[in-house]
């Protein structure tokens, strides 16, 4: 045994110094005995001596002269697989090692010299070799003990298992997974008709002229060429093959040969652009040479079968290669596929090339053995046993199927994975499901072998491959949860031992491309798992920190996690004209992480920002702005640094960046405080910038995503001053009308409608879309065009119907925006669709906390404008804003909600407290219409908050001129319903409303002339000036506005000789059923007063004592002073009638008969005055009873008898008020 050991060991030196050294430890790791080392040994050696013919030259590998690390390039993915166990399988099974008419050795059934040719290739054939003899002797005597050996091995009981020193870094990959089984290599089928000596053939130079090839064309003819050279080389290769002399059989050309052929057409395709046009015949003959490469591609098919694994992963990474290159072009055109050009013009990257670039087009992607190809590649991987395979040739595969996939997606979906014709194509399709379950299963057994970064490439594949949706979770699911458990395992993540996380057997890749094709992956994916993406966040922050990501990559990790759309982040835009009120940006712990990202990312691209290229700049921004995530200095940096380089940006580009400043402009948010917004400076001027850019360019180059993008920026910001943009957006929208798709029309619909753009044809061409596919549309878009054709005023009931429809068979998948959206515009139009409408009612009163602040207060909104009135749901929505900060709702919020609660009646006494402190101390910011609505609301709701009134006229003095005449009238009516007693705020009512008498209407008439009579200013210039404008309103006035406009003259006695003449009796008479009760009162006491005044202008008989009947019949309501009054009276002995009616209709508190004069005692309390001053309504009562009844009226003040606190106060009080003392 130890002769048997020595001589094993003396073989293995032997051996190691002929073959690469992780080849050799490969091989042996696994050996149980010296004798398996020297079995391993013959084997090798015999695989290097048999590559001599008997001439002394090598034909395949090293030879004696080469240095022994001589094939540094060698990649040890490709290395053959070798182990014993396939030795002692050799021996046990008898196959002897034969010798070949030239006296090389071979088996029958393994081609060793094929296996391993591609690994080394010769530059010159010609060089002579010094024969080894020696080796050839040292082989022999190897060769006699190996019969010796086997037998003394296969007969032993027990083995004990040895390891090569240098291996150890191979068994700590393999130590928690089981070890991959190398006892069998694959069996690579000798194929007789490869012309093994092709990589030497024509004076040694395929390789080269490979490699020396500048064109395509070239490149595929360098195969077909005849080496007439070799004629006169040495005869005896002449007698093996005939095919050694010339190539022109393509069946003829290895393996090996097909990688490189492969790969140099991959770095013509990708850099096609320097390449001249060699050879013009063969360009000019495109079908010989699309037949020339369909007969390689069909040759590779054929090949494939006889690939081990590192031939197979370099064929498909090449072939990948070329795909991705041809993908990134226009199969029509040849132009590179671009959102749009840059400064406006298109050029052919490929200048000459284009039309090989469209033959290869045509024979690598659309073409059938296209298909063909990448099936037999899968199948050939899954034949080798995934296994076999090492985690990076897996990654390229994947990668190389993946691009495949994503290019037949994008120009031929019927061929595409999951894609089957319906049309009855039976053309082969590209299904890559059982690739990557076999990627799943074998991650499972070797995960430990997969590195973070080829976790990250491979989840990119299984995301743009499109598995099938179960698969595709579930693989993303497992890599996501690996991911996680490093990070958060100290035992396979040491940080302050590895630096970043980096395993010590591997780079774990743990960088900023790493953790941006995360993101990306998982983004595109639409797998938002929010622990990884906090995971990535973290490991990300340190990394933003120490400044390891450049400007691609901070712009990409921004981007990914912005269209993650994580539950977080705000997904969903705003309603239009209105701000997000903030409610979920940073609300919440899940929030925090992103808003430490964003942060981060722009602390860090501040410094970069003069290195970012354009597509940088738009990836930035838009991810900040879908979050909806403001940081003024990045946006102010931004626009800084691109205004000057506008002209490099694509359309596409362009868009974005418009899109993103339009978010955060201050006019899109002027509740919020403007320093979340980038200066308004450069907010100005970068949209100014871009309409320059965009008109100088025009839109042709702009896809209709990118005009819609446009569109909605620049009405965003109410950037209508550049007619040639709107203008050039009809024009594109008009004639690619037939093109636009779902998202296109409703964004084109909702930018018009903001800034109040009509567009008839578009709008038409838009609703014949819309009808068509209406099912297609999600509810965004439904909610979307509702509101633009609703809001510009469209009568389209047929479209309103079908997007009713449309929205009940949905209604679950509404989001709170949308459902606000969609009954904003409900509230708009005159048809009544209320199953839509209650349904969403219905909904929201369970989900009000789930309702931003601003789609709260729209849903408020739209309630009151639908008529509809459920004292439960305006009590819930009440409680629901009760319970928000006052911060989310700003005072013209404030405004609009007090005022439907006015409208409804609805009064809330914590609600109306809770609005009052949001606009106590900002009344100065109230515009006008905004003022008078706010107290016409508190007044409507007999809020009498008196600080507040105090509070707004006194922030309304001196701004009088600014109000309209509505205005006017509104402030006016709510102060003296309030019985504010104000006489600086009526005298400049008056006096502006003096100035604008010609813009009332006739409720506005009705409303000052009603308000100042009430409140005890009948200024005569007022109602001399008001007198021809009351006149010319007449007609258009209801009956409550006649009867107060007759009734505020008669208050203030003045005789209008033109305006109550035969026109106003004959509108009274022909509206005369429409008068309520207080109207038929007031055109009593006008009546009274016509006669008093001798006046011919009466109403007729039947009327009149229709009003007299109406005003005697009032309900009598005894207040407490009143009870006080008239027991005191009766204690004093005198007469008096209570609640007597006077002829004139008038109903007396009390009348007392004071030594034969009737004297009324009418006891005023709190309503009777403004102030101290009796209102118009007490003061005409007393005029009248005295003029038409002849009794002196006597006011008994509330104030006056309150301070009244014992029986002879009273009394004393009451003989002073009737003048019994000087009796």
């Amino acid at each position: 045994m130890r002769a048997s050991s020595y001589i094993a060991t003396a073989a293995s030196n032997f051996c190691r110094r002929r073959c690469n050294n992780y080849f050799w430890h490969r091989c042996t790791n696994s050996s149980s005995s010296s004798n398996s080392n020297l079995l391993c040994s013959i084997y090798f050696f015999s695989n290097t001596a048999n590559n001599h013919d008997g001439d002394g030259r090598r034909l395949g590998g090293r030879s004696s002269n080469d240095s022994e690390m001589g094939n540094k390039n060698t990649k040890l993915d490709d290395a053959p697989i070798v182990s014993t166990a396939h030795v002692q399988h050799r021996a046990k099974a008898n196959i002897p090692y034969n010798h070949n008419h030239n006296g090389r050795l071979y088996n029958s059934n393994y081609d060793s010299r094929t296996h391993h040719q591609h690994r080394h290739t010769r530059t010159n054939q010609n060089r002579n070799v010094k024969s080894s003899s020696s080796s050839f002797d040292d082989y022999n005597k190897l060769r006699e003990l190996e019969s010796v050996i086997t037998s003394n091995h296969s007969t032993s009981s027990t083995t004990t298992t040895t390891s090569s020193p240098h291996s150890s870094n191979f068994n700590k990959r393999l130590s928690s997974t089981p070890p991959r089984d190398w006892s069998i290599p694959p069996q690579y089928p000798r194929r007789s008709n490869f012309n093994t000596n092709n990589s030497t053939a024509g004076g040694g130079n395929i390789t080269q002229r490979i490699y020396a090839s500048r064109s395509i064309a070239q490149l595929i003819d360098v195969v077909y060429l005849e080496k007439d050279e070799n004629n006169n080389r040495n005869n005896h290769h002449n007698q093996v093959n005939d095919r050694s002399n010339n190539v022109e059989s393509v069946d003829a050309i290895s393996p090996h040969v097909l990688i490189k052929l492969w790969e140099k057409l991959a770095l013509l395709v990708k850099d096609s652009s320097t390449a001249p046009e060699i050879d013009q015949q063969l360009l000019q003959k495109e079908g010989e040479l699309n037949h020339r490469l369909a007969t390689i591609l069909n040759h590779s098919i054929n090949a494939l079968p006889q690939c081990h694994p590192g031939q197979v992963r370099s064929i498909a990474f090449a072939m990948g290669t070329i795909v991705k290159a041809i993908g990134s072009y226009s199969t029509t055109t040849g132009h590179h596929r671009q959102s749009g050009s840059r400064g406006g013009g298109e050029g052919n990257h490929y200048g000459k090339n284009v039309d090989q670039i469209m033959i290869l087009h045509n024979q690598l992607v659309k073409s059938n053995s296209a298909i063909l190809f990448w099936n037999t590649m899968q199948h050939q991987v899954l034949q080798l046993s995934i296994d076999n395979f090492r985690p990076k040739m897996l990654v390229s595969i994947a990668w190389s199927l993946a691009t495949m996939s994503e290019t037949l997606r994008k120009k031929d979906p019927n061929r595409n994975s999951h894609h089957q014709s319906s049309n009855g194509n039976t053309n082969p399709t590209l299904n890559v499901t059982p690739f990557f379950q076999a990627l799943q299963t074998t991650f499972h057994k070797r995960r430990t072998e997969f590195s973070s970064k080829h976790l990250g490439n491979l989840a990119w594949s299984t995301m743009t491959c499109r598995v099938n949706d179960n698969s595709n979770s579930s693989i993303l699911h497992d890599f996501a949860n690996e991911f996680i458990s490093r990070r958060n395992n100290d035992s396979s993540w040491n940080d302050d031992d590895k630096g970043s996380g980096l395993r010590d057997d591997d780079e774990d890749g743990i960088d900023p491309m790493t953790l941006c094709q995360w993101a990306s992956s998982y983004a595109k994916a639409g797998h938002k798992d929010e622990d990884l993406f906090r995971t990535i966040a973290s490991v990300a922050i340190p990394m933003l920190m120490e400044q390891k990501f450049d400007m691609r990559y901070l712009a990409n990790l921004a981007y990914a996690f912005a269209l993650a759309e994580l539950p977080s982040s705000s997904s969903s835009s705003s309603s239009p004209k209105m701000m997000n009120d903030g409610d979920s940006v940073g609300s919440s712990a899940s929030a925090s992480y992103l808003s430490a990202l964003f942060d981060t990312i722009a602390a860090a691209s501040m410094e970069k920002l003069p290195t970012f290229t354009t597509q940088n700049f738009a990836n930035i921004v838009w991810a900040y702005a879908k979050v909806e995530h403001p940081h003024p200095a990045l946006f102010d940096g931004v626009a800084k640094e691109s205004i000057p380089r506008l002209r490099d940006f694509s359309s596409q580009e362009l868009a974005m960046l418009a899109w993103a400043f339009s978010k955060f402009h201050s006019d899109q948010h002027p509740e919020t405080n403007l320093s979340l917004s980038p200066s308004s400076l450069s907010s100005e001027i970068i949209f100014d910038r871009i309409a320059e850019e965009v008109s100088r360019r025009g839109l042709k180059s702009f896809t209709l995503q990118g005009v819609a993008m446009l569109a909605h920026s620049f009405a965003t910001v109410g950037h209508t001053t550049n007619t040639t943009i709107w203008d050039a957006i009809d024009e594109i929208i008009t004639t690619r009308q037939r093109e636009l798709g779902n998202l296109e029309c409703s964004h084109i619909a909702r930018s018009y409608a903001m800034i109040g753009r009509r567009s008839d044809d578009i709008f038409r061409g838009i609703e014949s879309i819309v009808l068509s596919k209406v099912h297609q549309f999600k509810p965004s878009g439904l909610s979307s065009l509702a509101w633009a054709y609703a809001t510009l005023g469209y009568d389209v009931p047929d479209l309103y119907v079908a997007i009713s429809k449309q929205s009940l068979q949905c209604l679950d998948e509404f989001n709170r925006v949308d459902e606000v959206m969609l009954v904003l515009a409900l509230s708009r139009i005159d048809l009544p669709l209320p199953d839509i409408r209650d349904q969403i009612f219905a909904r929201s009163t369970l989900h009000l906390s789930e309702y931003m602040s601003l789609d709260l207060f729209n849903m408020l909104i739209f309630y009151v404008r639908a008529g509809y009135k459920s004292d439960h749901w305006m009590e819930a929505m009440a409680n629901e804003i009760i319970h928000r900060s006052p911060s989310t709702f700003p005072p013209k919020m404030a405004v609009s909600i007090a005022h439907s609660y006015a409208s409804v009646g609805c009064r809330n006494p914590a609600l109306l407290n809770y609005l009052l402190r949001i606009c106590q101390n900002r009344l100065e910011e109230l515009e006008p219409k905004e003022a008078a609505s706010l107290a016409w609301s508190f007044a409507s709701l007999e809020f009498f908050d008196r600080k507040f009134f105090c509070a707004l006229a006194d922030s309304c003095e001196g701004r009088w001129h600014e109000f309209d005449a509505a205005s006017l009238a509104t402030m006016a009516w709510a102060y003296a319903t309030a019985r504010e007693d104000r006489p600086e705020l009526f005298e400049g009512i008056m006096d502006a409303s003096i100035v604008r008498v010609d813009d009332f209407s006739a409720q506005g008439v009705s409303m000052l002339l009603w308000a100042c009579s009430t409140a005890g200013y009948s200024n005569q210039r007022l109602f001399h000036s008001f007198e021809e404008a009351a006149e010319m309103v007449l007609h258009e006035c209801d009956s409550q506005s006649l009867a107060n406009i007759a009734w505020a003259y008669t208050v203030a006695g003045f005789d209008s000789g033109t305006l109550f003449g035969p026109k106003f009796i004959a509108i009274v008479a022909e509206s005369f059923d429409a008068f309520n009760h207080q109207g038929l009162c007031q055109l009593h006491q006008w009546s009274i007063w016509r006669k008093n005044i001798g006046s011919d202008a009466a109403l007729p008989p039947h009327i009149e004592k229709r009003c007299y009947d109406e005003f005697r019949t009032h309900r009598i309501h005894r207040s407490k002073l009143q009870n006080e009054i008239i027991s005191e009276l009766a204690s004093m002995g005198i007469r008096f009638d209570e609640e007597s009616c006077t002829k004139s209709g008038f109903s007396l508190d009390v009348l007392v008969d004071v030594n034969g004069t009737k004297i009324a005692l009418e006891v005023d309390g709190p309503h009777h005055f403004v102030g101290r001053k009796l209102t118009g309504n007490s003061m005409l009562k007393h005029r009248q009873i005295a003029a038409v009844d002849g009794i002196s009226v006597v006011s008994l003040p509330y104030w006056e008898l309150n301070s009244l606190k014992t029986s002879d106060e009273k009394q004393k009080y009451l003989r002073l008020k009737l003048g019994l003392n000087q009796a």
